[in-house]
């Protein structure tokens, strides 16, 4: 519990990119699974996501343990947020052609329909994702706040104490 208190909008940041990671991939995996609307990029985008997933768990614990800024941490976000560019990209391109059919020629397709949503969802939420890690990137922890807080207490009972 006490770790949870001295984390910040970094931390709850990244959980969430993990989460949404996770949802979008079980989303394109499912989309994928139907006959006929295999895509040729699944392999890159479950990489993708789970590197994403593992990269972010190792930030979050080299950030508690080495820092925030450490480089480490500066490396797996700056990897994770181009990894989820990769997905989504991936995910774009392989039903890019299923899209302008739904649009064009094949508009009563049901099945279609339900694998374009399931898609573009998927890709939505790894576009999020992207975007939120890189909000977090930027973030500072509270952790950072209490110890710069505690350091002036201290300057000042110093200077209290020399006066």
């Amino acid at each position: 519990m006490k770790f949870l208190k001295r984390q910040g909008a970094a931390f709850y940041l990244s959980v969430i990119v993990c989460i949404m990671t996770l949802i979008a991939l079980i989303l394109e995996a499912l989309s994928s699974s139907v006959e006929g609307y295999q895509m040729k990029y699944l392999g890159l985008i479950v990489f993708s996501a789970i590197a994403v997933i593992v990269l972010l768990i190792a930030a979050i614990v080299c950030s508690d343990r080495l820092g925030p800024h450490h480089l480490s941490v500066v490396i797996a976000h700056i990897v994770s947020v181009i990894l989820l560019c990769v997905a989504f990209s991936a995910v774009l391109l392989d039903r890019v052609i299923l899209i302008f059919a739904q649009l064009s020629f094949d508009t009563v397709n049901m099945v279609g329909w339900g694998i374009v949503a399931q898609s573009m969802i998927g890709f939505a939420l790894f576009l999020v994702a992207s975007i939120l890690l890189v909000i977090a990137s930027f973030r500072k922890s509270r952790q950072e706040k209490e110890e710069r807080k505690r350091a002036k207490a201290e300057q000042k009972k110093a200077k209290a104490g020399r006066a």
